[in-house]
Formats: C-alpha cells, sequence, structure tokens
C-alpha cells in the first residue's frame, strides 16, 4: 500500500521526463537518496515552478511505495534556496561540488540523519565562509573519515614524529604519515608540504559548526582540493567525475 511521507531533503538533481515531468535526486534526512518523479514540473503551470533547483533545501511530501524504483513527489517547501550563495560565482561551484560527490558516492535509501544535518550546515558554511574552498576540504576529510577510511596526519607511522619541516610523504593505501627518513618509494605515497599538513590537521579537529570561520594560510604550492580528491578516489575504487569544478577554471 502507497504512504505518504515528509521529509527534509536536499536536491541533488534532476532531469527531464517524458514530455512534461522531471526526475528529481534528493538527499534526504530520513530516506537517504531518493529518486522522484515531479509530475507536470515542465508544464507552464504547475506547483513545482521554480522548486525543483540544485541545491533547494526543502520538505518533501512523498507517495511512496515499496515496490516502485521511482516515487512520487505530491508537494514541497522550500526551507531555504540559498539564494546568497547562488549570486556569489566564486563559491557556487563549491557548494555544487560538494553534491555531486554525494550523488557519487551514496547509495540509495542508505539514512543517516546525523550525516545529512551537518551536509545542510556545511552548505550554509560554503554560504558565510570568506574562503569557501576550506570548507570542500573539510568536507572530503570529514567523507573519508565517515566512510572509513580517516588520515592519519599528526604524527610519522615509523618513527612517530610529530614536527615536520621538510615535505612528507601520505599513503593512499593506508591514510599514515611518513617522514622523509622514513618514507617508503612508492607510487601510491603523495608529497605533502608541511604548510599543507598544518592546513588538514588544523581542518580535521576544527568544529564543523564554525568551519565558516577557518582561515588558512596562503599555500601556493599544492593543490590540497586534488590531494583529498586523489585519496578519496582511491579508496572508493573510481575516478569520481566533478563537473561544478570546472567553473573555477
Amino acid at each position: 500500500m502507497p504512504q505518504i511521507i515528509k521529509t527534509k531533503a536536499l536536491i541533488l538533481g534532476s532531469i527531464r521526463w517524458k514530455e512534461s515531468s522531471k526526475i528529481v535526486s534528493l538527499f534526504t534526512a530520513d530516506h537517504g537518496k531518493i529518486k522522484v518523479i515531479a509530475r507536470g514540473a515542465l508544464r507552464k503551470k504547475n506547483t513545482f515552478g521554480g522548486k525543483l533547483e540544485t541545491l533547494n533545501y526543502i520538505e518533501a511530501i512523498i507517495n511512496e511505495k515499496k515496490s516502485r524504483s521511482l516515487q512520487i513527489l505530491n508537494d514541497m517547501d522550500i526551507l531555504d534556496s540559498f539564494n546568497s550563495l547562488r549570486m556569489q560565482y566564486e563559491k557556487l561551484p563549491y557548494a555544487l561540488t560538494i553534491l555531486e560527490i554525494i550523488q557519487q558516492v551514496f547509495d540509495e535509501n542508505i539514512t543517516d540523519k546525523i550525516f545529512f544535518n551537518f551536509l545542510v550546515e556545511l552548505i550554509r558554511a560554503v554560504e558565510k565562509s570568506d574562503n569557501a574552498q576550506t570548507v570542500l576540504w573539510y568536507f572530503l576529510l570529514k567523507l573519508s573519515s565517515y566512510l572509513g577510511f580517516k588520515p592519519q596526519l599528526t604524527k610519522c607511522a615509523l618513527c612517530k614524529k610529530t614536527t615536520f619541516l621538510q615535505p612528507v610523504k601520505l599513503s593512499v593505501e593506508n591514510g599514515r604519515l611518513y617522514c622523509r627518513e622514513c618514507s617508503v618509494n612508492t607510487l601510491l605515497n603523495i608529497t605533502v608540504t608541511p604548510q599543507t599538513l598544518a592546513i588538514l590537521q588544523n581542518l580535521q579537529n576544527y568544529p564543523y559548526k564554525k568551519i565558516a570561520d577557518f582561515t588558512a594560510p596562503p599555500n601556493k604550492n599544492q593543490n590540497i582540493t586534488d590531494l583529498l580528491l586523489k585519496y578519496l578516489n582511491f579508496h572508493l575504487d573510481k575516478q569520481l567525475s566533478i563537473r561544478s569544478l570546472q567553473l573555477l577554471i
């Protein structure tokens, strides 16, 4: 029997379906990632006009039937459209990148309300932060931890040294640091500068509700986004396809 469910959700994206409808991908608080049909969403007069934009934070009313692969979106209210963020073109790609990663990493119907609330807070942090890039770094670090492969960034795995004046190696395979003297010459190691390491160490322990206030010193010698994505891709055993970052070029 169908049932009506109500849940908060972030819109991850949508595609056209048939002549007048859309299939909308949602990351929800109570049901994880699901896909719903918004019937008539492309008609001139419809109840979803302007509400199905990617990034919208909504409360959705869904007609759910377990035997269906696609559920039906009956109605919705916008809780936050992040209009200020949409107008800040230097920040928006970072928020969209977070959603792209969620879309590609999470299986459907895997529910974690705490992680959902964390995600909403991060989108708000991108909107408020003076350096939105650091919020993306924070997300990538925390996602790696959440998925079970938290990088160990405090000390050398062998000699236990905690202070580094020279670049160190981060093992992509086991997530451990190796100082210059202890590093093993393997292609699975990423070189990390002392400046980058200090940023990552501070980020890893930073409270998420204050992440919008995090400031990082200039670090032009290393692309931290690429470093963290390389680490994440290795453990996911696939290459994430992220288009939103191309908007920054």
